[in-house]
């Protein structure tokens, strides 16, 4: 049987079976070498510098995506009324003097 280190560093031979189980998980842990990449990772975690933020994107929203062409298109129907309203009011005008002018 392969022979590590870690077999000299925790050795109990006694009947709380409690205390081996304990001691062959640390043993297990140790020889699988997850301690050792936490060790690492939290070496690493501490010298290296925190990760730059990316700058602020605004997001674009349906909402916003046609607001260019909304407000195009928002004007066209505004001429179209102020058209509309102009020719009823030039044409109630002339309604209007030609009323007046059959009463007379």
């Amino acid at each position: 049987m392969f022979i590590s280190w870690f077999d000299y560093f925790f050795t109990y031979s006694g009947g709380n079976k409690g205390l081996l189980g304990l001691l062959n998980a640390i043993e297990l842990i140790m020889e699988t070498g997850f301690a050792v990449t936490a060790f690492v990772t939290l070496f690493l975690n501490l010298i290296l510098p925190e990760e730059m933020e990316d700058e602020e994107i605004p997001e674009l929203t349906a909402n916003h995506a046609d607001d260019e062409g909304d407000r195009e298109e928002w004007e066209k129907i505004n001429k179209s009324k102020a058209n509309v309203d102009e020719e009823a009011k030039v044409s109630g005008t002339q309604e209007v003097s030609t009323s007046t002018t059959k009463q007379d």
